[in-house]
C-alpha cells in the first residue's frame, strides 16, 4: 500500500513551497482582514485555494481566511446571500441558476476549468453494460450528484450531437462516492465521474469510460467559481482584489507543479501521495473571463436548466 505523507513531512514541504512562491504585497501595517470562505468537502476543484491556505499565501497578502465546509453548493449560496460567510465556491451552474432567479451573486475569481485536452471528467457505465451509443441511453435512468445541474446540460448537449433523445432520460440523485456501486448493481445506467473518483472507478475494472460528455458544452469552460453578494463586493473591492490575486498566483503554481504539490493535496483529501500523483486534477482558472462562462450559460438555457440566456459579464464583479 502506498505510504501516506507524515504530518512532519507535509509541514516541511509546505514550509519549503511557501518560501518558493512569491506573492507581491506591501508590508502589512495592520492586522489581516478576516475573511470567511465556504467550500464543499470536495477538493478536486479547490486545489489552488487549499494550497494557498496551507502555505500561508493568503495571510501574506493580508487576509486571514477562515475556512468553512458546507456540504452543497446551494447551501453555500444561501450562506453567502445571508451574509453568514463572505465568500463561497460553487459549481458555475448553481451560481447561474441563483443569479437567474434574482439572487445578486457576483463572481470574483475562477475556480476550475473544464478542458477537453485533460479529460478528468467522464461518463461511466458498468463494464458489462450493453450501452455503447447515445441511442442505447434512450429511456435509461442516470445517476447524478444534483438533479437539474451541469450533468443534465452536458448529457442533453451530447445526446443531441450524437443521435440520442435526452428528453427520454430519467434522473436519480446519487452521490458520486456511491455511484460506482449503483452502476455495478445496475441501479443506474450511467453517471458522470470526476477525478480522483474517476481514476478509482476505472482502476476497479468494474466500470468503463463511455464518453467525455462535458466537451459537448464547449471544449473549455468555467466549471466552478468563487463568489460573493453584490453588496459585499461593492463594499470590499480591495479585499476581493487581494483574494483574486492569491488565487491566480496559487493556480499558476499548482497548474505547473503537479508532482510538488501532490503531497499537500493528498493530506487535504485524505488520499495517498501515489494516488494524487496519478490523478489528473482540474486545470485551475487564472483569469475570470466572461468568454469562459458564456458557453455554459447558453447551453443551460438551451436545455432548460436556465429560463433564458444572459451576458456572462453581468455576473462578474468589477
Amino acid at each position: 500500500m502506498p505510504k501516506r505523507l507524515s504530518r512532519s513531512a507535509a509541514l516541511s514541504l509546505i514550509a519549503g513551497i511557501s518560501g518558493a512562491v512569491a506573492v507581491r504585497r506591501p508590508v502589512l501595517a495592520q492586522s489581516p482582514v478576516t475573511l470567511k470562505v465556504a467550500i464543499t468537502p470536495i477538493n478536486y476543484d479547490a486545489v489552488p485555494f487549499l494550497f494557498a491556505l496551507k502555505t500561508g499565501l493568503f495571510l501574506k497578502a493580508g487576509l486571514d481566511v477562515q475556512l468553512q465546509r458546507i456540504p452543497q453548493g446551494a447551501a453555500i449560496g444561501a450562506a453567502v446571500a445571508s451574509g453568514s460567510v463572505d465568500l463561497g465556491k460553487s459549481s458555475s451552474v448553481s451560481l447561474l441558476q441563483g443569479f437567474a432567479r434574482g439572487v445578486p451573486f457576483r463572481l470574483i475569481a475562477p475556480g476550475a476549468m473544464y478542458d477537453d485536452r485533460l479529460p478528468n471528467v467522464q461518463l461511466l457505465v458498468a463494464a458489462d453494460s450493453p450501452i455503447h451509443s447515445a441511442k442505447d441511453l434512450n429511456g435509461q435512468t442516470l445517476a447524478t450528484q444534483t438533479v437539474g445541474a451541469i450533468d443534465q446540460v452536458a448529457l442533453a448537449a451530447w445526446m443531441e450531437r450524437n443521435g440520442g433523445d435526452a428528453t427520454s432520460l430519467h434522473w436519480v440523485e446519487i452521490p458520486m462516492t456511491a455511484g460506482a456501486a449503483a452502476l455495478e448493481q445496475h441501479r443506474a445506467a450511467a453517471q458522470i465521474f470526476t477525478a480522483p473518483l474517476l481514476d478509482d472507478a476505472l482502476a476497479s475494472g468494474k466500470l468503463r469510460a463511455f464518453a467525455p460528455v462535458y466537451s459537448a458544452i464547449a471544449r473549455r469552460f468555467l466549471f466552478s467559481a468563487y463568489f460573493t453578494s453584490a453588496d459585499w463586493a461593492a463594499k470590499n473591492p480591495e479585499t476581493i482584489r487581494k483574494f483574486a490575486a492569491v488565487v491566480k498566483t496559487a493556480g499558476e503554481y499548482t497548474n505547473a507543479h503537479h508532482d510538488e504539490v501532490a503531497p499537500i493535496v493528498a493530506a487535504l483529501a485524505d488520499q495517498t501521495v501515489a494516488v494524487m500523483l496519478k490523478t489528473q486534477w482540474a486545470i485551475a482558472g487564472t483569469t475570470l473571463d466572461p468568454g469562459d462562462l458564456q458557453p455554459l450559460i447558453d447551453a443551460s438555457a438551451k436545455y432548460g436548466v436556465l429560463a433564458k440566456s444572459f451576458p456572462a459579464a453581468t455576473m462578474i464583479a468589477r
